[in-house]
């Protein structure tokens, strides 16, 4: 499903363990970010991370 929404764009390239862990690291920041009423999400483009502090 993802290589057909990708089709035609730059990151149709990355491989699909890569799309697996970033879809799975944005739902865990989202639940987090629910459960807690907010909070602040941290991206390091570099280092491909995601990181979520308690409001």
């Amino acid at each position: 499903m993802i290589s057909e929404f990708v089709d035609g764009y730059e990151v149709a390239s990355i491989p699909h363990w890569q799309w697996e862990e970033a879809i799975l690291a944005g739902y865990s920041v989202f639940r987090k970010l629910r459960a807690n009423q907010g909070g602040r999400v941290t991206i390091n483009l570099e280092q491909r991370s995601m990181v979520y502090s308690a409001p």
